[in-house]
């Protein structure tokens, strides 16, 4: 299959649906683990902290794609991270802690909105997450937000660099694991 081929019948959306929020849950928790699943012990506690807050309150910033008519991605968003950190937003803040304040204070300003994206293993490569991020783009302009900040580890750093997205900062956590915090201005705003 080619990227071409599935571009051409990809379907971008906002999930309208209880079966659509169940099937970004499942992508969510197959793919939780840099790409990989996670434990089926986790899914619920997982599901809660990565979508329930989208779903809840920003479900109009969430989009699915869909390839002959099934949900292959998603794309769940938040337009201004520093305005919208309520309860439910204190774990994606308390991750930006591991930076310096001065670097997370510049990034809410110039990268205010955020996203998670994934797509279950089967239909990565094939263009849908740059589709995804096009739409997000286009509606962080449309809403005047100048940029988006992502935090993400070594593996999907290729993706996000291919979708211009510039380093910001990155850092050695105890493991040994390095973590990334990745910027993106949106243009004409």
């Amino acid at each position: 299959m080619s990227r071409q081929n599935i571009q051409s019948k990809l379907k971008i959306r906002n999930p309208s649906s209880a079966q659509d929020w169940e099937k970004v849950k499942t992508i969510c928790c197959q793919t939780g683990n840099a790409g990989n699943p996670i434990t089926q012990e986790s899914w619920s506690t997982f599901e809660k902290i990565w979508i329930d807050p989208y779903q809840s309150h920003y479900p109009e910033w969430t989009w699915v794609a869909e390839y002959e008519d099934q949900i292959i991605g998603y794309l769940t968003g938040c337009p201004n991270s520093s305005e919208n950190l309520v309860d439910f937003f204190k774990t994606e803040h308390r991750s930006l802690n591991f930076f310096s304040k001065s670097t997370v204070d510049s990034v809410l300003q110039k990268y205010p909105a955020h996203l998670h994206i994934n797509f279950d293993s089967a239909h990565r490569g094939m263009g849908g997450g740059k589709a995804l991020i096009n739409v997000f783009k286009a509606e962080l302009a449309k809403n005047k937000i100048p940029g988006i900040h992502v935090m993400c580890g070594l593996e999907p750093l290729p993706f996000y660099k291919k979708q211009h997205f510039h380093e910001i900062e990155q850092l050695t956590l105890k493991n040994g694991k390095k973590i990334y915090l990745l910027g993106l201005t949106i243009p004409s705003v």
